[in-house]
C-alpha cells in the first residue's frame, strides 16, 4: 500500500500557479481528485483535503499478497475520513481537477462529501 501523498509525489498534479509541485503548498494544488473503475460505471469525486490526509491509502496488496478481484484488484482506495461508498475498488483511472468532479452517489441524492 502507499499513501495517496506518495502517489502524488510520483505523479504530481499541475499546480494552480504553475510553480513546481509541493505538498507544503496545498492551496496551490487542484481542489479535487476523481477516480473510476474500468467500465466507468462507478466513479467517485474527492476533495483534495481528504486525499492529503495521512491515512488515505492506495492499496494493491492484502496480507502481503496482491489484491484479488473480490478485494478490489488492481488497486483500491481506503479513505477512513469518508463513508465506505468513497472507498472505490478496481481503480484504473485517477485525475486531478479544478472543477468538482462527478460522483456516483452524489448524482443519486447523497451528500458529495459523505464524511468529514
Amino acid at each position: 500500500m502507499a499513501r495517496f501523498t506518495d502517489f502524488m509525489k510520483a505523479y504530481p498534479p499541475r499546480t494552480r500557479s504553475g510553480d513546481p509541485f509541493s505538498l507544503d503548498l496545498p492551496e496551490d494544488l487542484p481542489p479535487y481528485v476523481s477516480m473510476a473503475m474500468p467500465d466507468g460505471g462507478y466513479y467517485v469525486g474527492l476533495d483534495m483535503e481528504s486525499m492529503l490526509h495521512s491515512q488515505t491509502l492506495l492499496c494493491y496488496e492484502r496480507n502481503g499478497a496482491p489484491l484479488s478481484q473480490e478485494h478490489g484488484a488492481p488497486l483500491r482506495l481506503v479513505i477512513p475520513v469518508k463513508y465506505g461508498v468513497k472507498n472505490i475498488k478496481r481503480i484504473v483511472s485517477t485525475w486531478y481537477s479544478t472543477l468538482r468532479p462527478a460522483d456516483y452517489w452524489a448524482e443519486r441524492g447523497y451528500d458529495w462529501y459523505v464524511g468529514l
